[in-house]
């Protein structure tokens, strides 16, 4: 085994981060294990849009499998409003 010379805290925040771009989910007892990585939805948003980030719903959580951390994307304009996995979208401007 190597040794990398990283304080527990450094260690914690690189999880977090990978937590976070829902790249690894952190089971408590087991560990932590790498997602599958599936091929990102590309979501036009026309000009004008307003875009905000949220932690999810429970039933979001559930729709879409999110992990812990993972927030949503909401797109809104004129009064219309869609809601995206944040792990699995990217938003392209027209």
């Amino acid at each position: 085994m190597q040794t990398y010379d990283l304080s527990r805290p450094t260690v914690r925040a690189a999880i977090a981060e990978l937590r976070r771009d829902g790249l690894v989910d952190v089971v408590h007892g087991r560990g932590m294990f790498v997602r599958e990585q599936t091929e990102k939805d590309v979501v036009s948003v026309a000009r004008g849009s307003t875009i905000e980030t949220r932690m999810p719903t429970p039933e979001e959580v559930e729709e879409w499998d999110l992990a812990d951390g993972v927030a949503v994307l909401v797109v809104s304009i004129g009064g219309r409003t869609r809601v995206y996995p944040g792990d699995r979208t990217t938003l392209r401007a027209l």
